[in-house]
């Protein structure tokens, strides 16, 4: 995760939690905190014109569970600090939270044209085993950020 990202999530947990030490952070506490993260609104963008000259704002969105579920993990990993570190704390009390559902995501597979595209590519690519390796990919299902044992 980016550290960007992760600065402004701890500081919207701090925010919640602003004046209580890390022993009094429950569970219930965390659980409340993370449904007003999932509830709270955000825009994106700048607000434009629109052809008659009307401002028209930006879109409201709220948090995904995805974006909430990294929330909780920056913030668990902060309680895995002060419990095995600094033993702040005797346990981790965002461990017995639940975790938001989160979409399957996208399965997306090439068409035809696609395909041959990209073989055709590879095929006069200057690396040789270009084309082998790109067609062992597609044929076993292979995934971005597999390893290979």
């Amino acid at each position: 995760m980016q550290r960007a990202a992760r600065t402004l999530q701890l500081n919207w947990w701090s925010k919640q939690f602003a004046g209580k030490s890390v022993a009094q952070i429950t569970a219930d506490a965390v659980s409340k905190a993370r449904d007003a993260c999932g509830a709270e609104t955000f825009t994106r963008g700048k607000p434009r014109k629109d052809k008659t000259g009307e401002i028209i704002p930006p879109k409201e969105y709220r948090r995904s569970g995805a974006t909430v579920n990294r929330y909780i993990a920056t913030l668990s990993r902060l309680f895995s600090f002060a419990v095995k570190e600094r033993r702040l704390i005797d346990r981790n009390p965002v461990g017995d939270i639940r975790r938001k559902k989160e979409p399957r995501g996208r399965t997306r597979f090439l068409s035809d044209e696609e395909r041959a595209a990209l073989l055709h590519a590879c095929a006069n690519s200057e690396w040789v085993p270009l084309h082998a390796l790109v067609l062992l990919a597609i044929t076993t299902g292979a995934r971005r950020g597999a390893e290979m044992g």
